[in-house]
């Protein structure tokens, strides 16, 4: 096994060796080249590497790399992505793809790790003694499958209850309710200063952490959000009480699954739940669409999320490390 090494930077010129190895594998937008290539343009230091196993037309392994500290790598891993940037043909020997990726790095490393990874991508492999996997977060996702009106019987009575409560305030106040789906390139703009602005209400915009257009993390957001318009598999929900949009919910989806990217929603409208209305809103079109099977929400699990599905996952890390002692070393460091 021989890695070789690339300046990030040269991403695109591999672009299409990349997607030809997601789609005979992991197969997800999350992978794909309009997200590594975005978030490779605004969200990266410049000091990232390009690693690709065998052959770079058609490679084993591809992964985003970056040095951490001075004697370990592990991959880029921008906040914006949910899963690691990394990915391998079905049934290549992880271990024997880490331990040569470990060994062929540029300089002395004593460790690689790949982050957030997901079970249902990739199944979490046993600790040997020079590897070691590491439990991230919980996720939540959904089955799609039957009737939309049983599944919500499935629910809690108190789901059920709330529910009827939040329609009973939107139609006591009279308010004019609709939900508009915006899907076109030339539509990303405007739905985006939508979300920012709603997110700037909440407590991303307390912390600083809020989406803004004139951000690196806005810039992505446009770039990627514009990308998958123009391939068809974005949808920007917007509910509107009246002339106001109160709720954006922002996903992509491909073969069958629906991915949740942003959700945000007007903080001084909380009493109403109008990001819960429309939550349900689009699940009701997804059920009725016949055509999804699934809703992957990824991110930690939030408690909304827990009121629509006991579905959940644990995502994970995995570290190898150049000695088995080491491995011993920061098992036993994880205990204390």
């Amino acid at each position: 096994m021989k890695w070789t090494f690339y300046p990030a930077s040269e991403f695109e010129a591999h672009a299409n060796s990349w997607d030809a190895l997601n789609q005979c594998g992991f197969d997800t937008p999350l992978l794909s080249r309009h997200f590594v290539l975005h978030a490779l343009r605004n969200l990266a230091s410049g000091r990232e590497k390009l690693a690709v196993l065998g052959s770079p037309d058609s490679p084993d392994a591809m992964c985003i790399l970056v040095r951490h500290r001075n004697l370990m790598w592990h991959t880029f891993q921008p906040a914006q992505a949910p899963t690691g940037f990394w990915l391998m043909r079905p049934g290549l020997d992880l271990q024997a793809a880490l331990t040569a990726l470990l060994q062929d790095l540029p300089g002395f490393s004593l460790a690689v790790g790949v982050l957030q990874l997901d079970p249902l991508l990739l199944a979490r492999p046993a600790d040997t003694a020079s590897m070691l996997t590491v439990d991230y977060i919980e996720t939540a996702c959904m089955t799609v499958s039957g009737d939309y009106e049983r599944y919500l019987q499935s629910r809690s009575a108190h789901l059920r209850k709330n529910i009827r409560h939040m329609n009973n305030l939107v139609k006591n106040k009279a308010f004019s309710c609709t939900i508009q789906c915006l899907e076109k390139p030339e539509d990303v703009v405007r739905a985006l200063a939508h979300f920012a602005r709603l997110e700037a209400s909440g407590w991303k915009g307390e912390l600083g952490t809020a989406v803004r257009s004139d951000s690196a993390q806005g810039r992505f957001y446009l770039g990627l959000l514009q990308s998958f318009c123009a391939a068809e598999a974005c949808w920007m929900y917007c509910l509107t009480f009246d002339e106001a949009i109160v709720a954006v919910d922002i996903y992509l989806h491909q073969g069958g699954t629906v991915y949740c990217l942003k959700t945000a929603f007007d903080e001084a409208c909380r009493h109403y739940s109008p990001g819960m209305l429309l939550h349900l809103a689009v699940m009701r079109r997804l059920w009725s669409s016949g055509e999804y099977r699934r809703i992957e929400f990824y991110g930690r699990i939030a408690d909304w999320q827990l009121h629509l599905t006991e579905e959940t996952r644990t995502m994970y890390h995995i570290n190898v490390y150049r000695w088995g002692w080491l491995q011993r070393l920061m098992r036993l460091k994880a205990r204390i």
